[in-house]
């Protein structure tokens, strides 16, 4: 298995991707049963019902599409999975199919890609409350120094984009960091150098740190 330097992609060609991405998908994507299927040209995939799609029928998209994805080997996380205030489906609706999807993460021992906008203090709850094993990884992450450091200290990890505070980038320790593209257009590259840049070190430290961090991960899952 190619280690991915991008943790979180939306899709894209798979001549480009080269296993460097994990590319996620939910359910209710046009382009799932196309992605999930093509395990050799998107050899790491991410599932989970987006807090965008949750609906009364939350339940029955989680056990008819994401549970049976969560045994193929080439689908190496769940997610992305969360909790959005301005965004997403009836508040009770997406606690409960987050919840649900957490306990897929634990039983599968794959970690958790977290969507989170305006429902920090929840999500900071849950995490207590279940105290997971498996490791939850905030994308997109634009928060301050202040709360990287309150939620790299309680064991979450940050992943980075284009758009990211550097004083947060710099308060998140190495082995707690993770890049991704998202739906950025910036070259992979490009997006390693601007966190390196921000962080104080190389480009080639931040690149072999990141694939420490995704070896511990993902090669127990494949």
């Amino acid at each position: 298995m190619t280690l991915p330097l991008d943790i979180h992609a939306h899709v894209a060609s798979p001549e480009k991707e080269g296993g460097r991405r994990v590319i996620s998908i939910s359910p209710k994507d046009l382009h799932w049963s196309v992605v999930l299927g093509a395990g050799g040209d998107y050899p790491c995939i991410s599932v989970g019902l987006h807090p965008w799609q949750v609906d009364e029928e939350w339940e029955v998209m989680v056990n008819e599409c994401i549970v049976p994805a969560l045994s193929m080997p080439h689908v190496v996380a769940v997610g992305e999975v969360g909790l959005d205030r301005v965004k997403g489906g009836e508040w009770g609706c997406q606690i409960a199919a987050f919840k649900a999807q957490v306990m897929l993460s634990e039983q599968y021992r794959k970690p958790l890609i977290v969507h989170c906008v305006k429902g920090y203090d929840d999500l900071i709850a849950l995490y207590k409350s279940i105290r997971p094993m498996q490791c939850w990884i905030i994308h997109g992450f634009r928060g301050k120094a202040i709360q990287a450091a309150q939620l790299t200290r309680m064991g979450f990890s940050l992943s980075f984009g284009e758009h990211f505070c550097t004083e947060a980038v710099c308060a998140c320790p190495l082995d707690r960091l993770f890049v991704e593209s998202d739906e950025s257009l910036l070259p992979l590259d490009t997006l390693y150098a601007r966190i390196a840049g921000a962080k104080g070190v190389s480009v080639g430290r931040v690149e072999e740190q990141v694939r420490k961090n995704v070896e511990g991960l993902f090669l127990k899952s494949v």
